[in-house]
This record gives structure tokens, C-alpha cells and sequence, in this order.
């Protein structure tokens, strides 16, 4: 019975909402360290600049942006997706169980379904995919 509840948490996506929070909070230092690299531009002008590149980022298509901006995105991407590994690891962990591989394709799965159905961007795709291997790595290792 435990474990269907934590692949029942796992398939209805608590991980992958879970995985964003933990990417906002742990992007956060290099987000802080590249805005102060920007060297104090706080015109309208370059506000805005900014607010259409990170939306560029996330949808298909060409981009002008800044290389600190990309660097700032895949950060984001990559805790992301290793935030819906750890959290689905936990969910496995409170429940005195390990995650086989199927709780590596439901990720998986969820990552490609969202991205595709939003028609988000590949490049964010890719870096959320890359997370999730280093993610689930971590977790074999902790499973030892």
C-alpha cells in the first residue's frame, strides 16, 4: 500500500512542483550575482530587454540575450529538474521504500509532456532532462 501512494504522488506531479520551488530558491544566488554584474543599467529600456528575453528563453525560437542571462536560465533548468528527482527521492525516502527506474520515467515523462503540451522550448527541455540524470545519480548514491 505505501507504495502505491508515494507512485501515485509521484505520477500526479508533486515532484515536479516541488522541483520548481527548489530551482527558484537555489538559482537564486547566481540570478543575484548576474544582476549585479549588469554594473547598475536600471533604465526602462534594458528592464524591458530583460522581461523579453527570459520570455524568449522559455518559448521556441531565435533569442538575443545575454550570455549572464542564458548562464542565470540553465541554472534555473538544471535545479529544476534535480529538485523532481531529490523531491521524488524523499517521497520514496518517508515512506521507507527506493524508487525503482519507473520513478525515473515518470519524471522523464512529465518533463517531456509539459514542455511539448506548452510548447515551451527545447532549450529548457535539455536542461531540466540534464538535471534529472545528475538528480538521479545523487539519488543511487544516497541509496546506497
Amino acid at each position: 500500500m505505501k507504495s502505491i501512494i508515494a507512485y501515485a504522488l509521484v505520477v500526479i506531479g508533486i515532484p515536479y512542483f516541488i522541483g520548481n520551488l527548489f530551482a527558484m530558491i537555489f538559482s537564486f544566488p547566481s540570478s543575484l550575482i548576474i544582476g549585479i554584474s549588469r554594473g547598475g543599467k536600471k533604465n526602462i529600456i534594458d528592464s524591458n530587454q530583460g522581461i523579453a528575453s527570459g520570455t524568449q528563453w522559455s518559448f521556441r525560437g531565435g533569442i538575443k540575450m545575454d550570455i549572464r542571462d542564458r548562464i542565470a536560465h540553465i541554472f534555473y533548468d538544471i535545479f529544476s529538474g534535480f529538485g523532481n528527482v531529490l523531491t521524488a527521492w524523499f517521497i520514496f525516502y518517508l515512506f521507507s521504500l527506493s524508487p525503482g527506474v519507473a520513478v525515473f520515467f515518470i519524471i522523464v515523462v512529465w518533463e517531456i509532456i509539459l514542455h511539448v503540451r506548452n510548447k515551451q522550448s527545447y532549450r529548457q527541455l535539455f536542461g531540466s532532462l540534464g538535471g534529472i540524470v545528475v538528480g538521479w545519480f545523487v539519488v543511487l548514491w544516497l541509496c546506497k
